[in-house]
């Protein structure tokens, strides 16, 4: 894509994808219905339905994907920036391709519940997509067979804490976090003032001039993002009403069901969508993560750091949600919640 360097895609027409994914592997992925069902998953899950997350009607909407496309296209442009073989190139934007396509409906909203009552996350329903198979259809694995592709090795791609590919897939400034930062970021910010994540990957790997403070830039809007968006009252107030409604109707849930979109789970369970927006009148306490700069340090290990902090929302007095209309008065209780955290 022109000037990608100093852009980033966040939506995705057919005639875009096809341009940029010509590769026939690519287009097979892409294709097939369990990826195309991640048109139908909302980037950040229940966030996503309340009604102004940002203080307008009908604000902009993400969905994993856009997202995923938007991941493989960072990976794309640096294996051809490299110059690496076809061979890897196509494991490895095919991990960037994948590495979403296990994702439940609500995203990391229900997440910890389906886990918790049935077993899965995104994790196991990915590598379940990849290498078994689910409800019928054949696994992945076949296509990328086709081109002389491992399944396995491009799972253990996306995958593994350690060896080459940890710092792309699972490291502080992986592919998945630099495109889900600055996605998420269009929730909150009109303007794009900020490096695009092309930028910060070439920072993070070859250490251009000024990468560090490239770097601090990124670290300081994850913080951000995380603050005033996925740990903050807008997320919390989503995701405590979603978790709450199935935790206290999981017995008319299925392990099946986390395979799903988000319109079939709609037509399952109505009242889930409708209990998202649902007033609050209550404290909700949760572990909040924040992303530190330890300007005194020089090394990535210890100058980005990553702590939890307790945050507690009281929704009896707060007003600034822009999410409903809130009456004067009303009963508190306590609560808690899992926010949404790992893209």
């Amino acid at each position: 894509m022109e000037d990608f360097e100093h852009s980033h895609v966040f939506r995705f027409a057919d005639d875009s994808v096809a341009q940029e994914f010509s590769d026939p592997l690519f287009i097979e992925l892409i294709g097939h219905r369990r990826f195309q069902r991640l048109k139908d998953v909302r980037f950040l899950g229940a966030i996503d339905f309340i009604f102004r997350p940002n203080g307008k009607p009908l604000s902009i909407r993400h969905t994993r994907y856009d997202h995923s496309l938007g991941v493989a296209l960072l990976a794309l442009k640096f294996a051809k920036d490299v110059g690496w073989s076809i061979t890897t190139t196509r494991a490895f934007v095919s991990a960037a391709l994948l590495h979403d396509v296990g994702h439940g409906p609500l995203s990391h909203s229900l997440e910890s519940l389906f886990d918790k009552n049935f077993g899965i996350n995104h994790h196991l329903a990915t590598r379940a997509i990849l290498l078994d198979g689910v409800d019928g259809d054949p696994p992945m694995s076949g296509i990328l067979r086709r081109y002389g592709l491992d399944a396995a090795e491009v799972f253990e791609m996306m995958s593994s804490k350690h060896g080459r590919w940890a710092e792309f897939f699972r490291g502080r400034f992986n592919l998945d976090t630099l495109d889900g930062i600055y996605r998420c970021a269009t929730y909150i910010q009109r303007e794009q003032s900020h490096c695009p994540p092309y930028i910060v990957l070439l920072a993070s790997q070859a250490r251009t001039p000024n990468y560090q403070r490239v770097l601090d830039s990124f670290w300081s809007l994850k913080d951000l993002i995380y603050s005033k968006l996925i740990c903050g009252p807008a997320g919390v107030f989503a995701d405590t009403n979603a978790q709450m409604h199935m935790a206290r109707h999981v017995s008319s849930f299925s392990r099946d069901q986390f395979f799903l979109s988000e319109p079939e789970l709609r037509r399952i369970h109505p009242r889930l969508f409708r209990a998202i927006n649902a007033p609050r009148w209550d404290q909700i306490s949760v572990r909040a993560r924040r992303f530190r700069i330890n300007t005194d340090c020089v090394t990535d290990e210890l100058r980005y750091t990553e702590i939890d902090e307790p945050v507690t929302f009281d929704f009896l007095r707060r007003n600034d949600l822009n999410a409903w209309q809130a009456p004067a008065r009303g009963k508190a209780s306590h609560g808690s919640v899992i926010v949404s955290g790992d893209n």
